[in-house]
């Protein structure tokens, strides 16, 4: 028999405590700081957090940084996962949530690399394992070779629509900026969506709360950037 949704949702909280207090930490944070090389990065978040993992096949030396972010975001994608195995609309709405999040992620990388003259250099940073979670087709992406190119690879994902202001513009750093505010917007209203069909009372109004803090501060800081 299945358990009542609400304490489904109480077991999903629960483990995404567990998972919080497993996060890294300052201290962490301060022993990468201070690592000079990726490679050293590589060691370190290998031997000493709980990334080791997915990191234990890797050999360090001479790590590329693609392979080393791809390595992070598969243990992230892990973590988020065996949270969707709960099997409910909250597990897999975690599981939107984190694909959308990443999706951004992706096109934003893509758009900063075109606009760099590196755009060959997308192709080392494709998660190659999320490529079975997003409509994106990420390896149509790494061979985008302008903005138009990026454009015609997002026709028919939810983020054509996004897009389609800024169809016939110019590339510009100012022009990104534009578009990942428009996407982080349209992200927030889609997480809004997800708490109101499966949160009530004190704890929708909570999550609003915390989801429009959370959309206000990421929306300022975009702001002043393009100031």
């Amino acid at each position: 028999t299945l358990m009542p949704s609400y304490f489904l949702q109480n077991a999903i909280l629960a483990k995404s405590g567990a998972m919080y207090g497993r996060r890294l930490t300052g201290e962490n944070y301060a022993s990468l700081l201070a690592c000079r090389a990726i490679d050293e990065a590589a060691a370190y978040l290998k031997t000493q957090t709980i990334y080791g993992d997915v990191l234990k096949n890797l050999s360090t030396s001479g790590l590329h940084r693609g392979q080393l972010e791809e390595a992070l975001q598969k243990k992230l994608f892990a973590l988020y996962e065996s949270l969707f195995r709960f099997g409910t609309s909250t597990g897999q709405n975690f599981q939107y949530y984190y694909i959308m999040r990443s999706d951004i992620k992706q096109i934003l990388t893509c758009l900063h690399l075109l606009t760099g003259g590196e755009s060959g250099e997308y192709i080392y940073r494709i998660p190659a394992f999320f490529n079975n979670y997003t409509e994106i087709p990420l390896f149509e992406l790494a061979k985008a070779g302008s903005f138009p190119e990026i454009l015609k690879t997002l026709t028919g994902t939810v983020y054509e629509e996004v897009f389609s202001k800024f169809n016939g513009q110019a590339m510009t750093n100012r022009l990104i900026l534009e578009i990942e505010a428009d996407l982080y917007r349209y992200f927030y209203a889609r997480l809004d969506e997800i708490i109101r069909k499966d949160f009530r009372g004190k704890r929708l109004k909570s999550l609003q709360r915390l989801l429009s803090v959370q959309a206000d501060i990421h929306m300022a800081e975009k702001l002043y950037r393009l100031k």
